[in-house]
């Protein structure tokens, strides 16, 4: 009896402590502050092409060139935009290929990587497919 008594106080004492640090761990114990980030909300920022439909947006990516990639889960897959904002062109219309969109990316070589969720698969175009499309 003693000894159930023991264990049960033990692992009691285990629990208290892993609470006890975990809201410690969570509250940072009060002194930290939160940096400001040095960006501001820019609305309306894509001038997107009349009567187009954009989807969930699910990556951006900023090419080599400085334009403005955006993957979105609509009917015009990958949109390309000027660093200003202004639309330039859409691609993969009509292909399977962005059913589950997920993310893209630009490597220093310029290539662009895509990664699609649903068929689990990662597609690279290197700049001269991205050029013709």
């Amino acid at each position: 009896m003693k000894k159930r008594f023991l264990i049960s106080g033990v692992c009691y004492a285990a629990m208290s402590l892993c609470v006890v640090a975990t809201m410690k761990a969570q509250g940072g114990g009060g002194t930290a502050a939160i940096p400001q980030l040095p960006y501001h909300l820019a609305e309306g920022f894509f001038h997107y092409p009349p009567n187009s439909v954009v989807g969930r947006a699910s990556g951006i990516a900023v090419s080599p060139a400085g334009n403005i990639l955006a993957l979105n889960r609509g009917y015009h897959p990958v949109q390309e935009f000027k660093s200003d904002g202004s639309f330039i062109r859409s691609w993969g219309e009509g292909s399977t290929m962005f059913v589950g969109a997920h993310s893209l990316r630009f490597d220093p070589q310029g290539n662009l990587w895509y990664v699609d969720a649903a068929d689990d698969i990662i597609y690279r175009f290197d700049r001269i497919s991205i050029e013709a499309q």
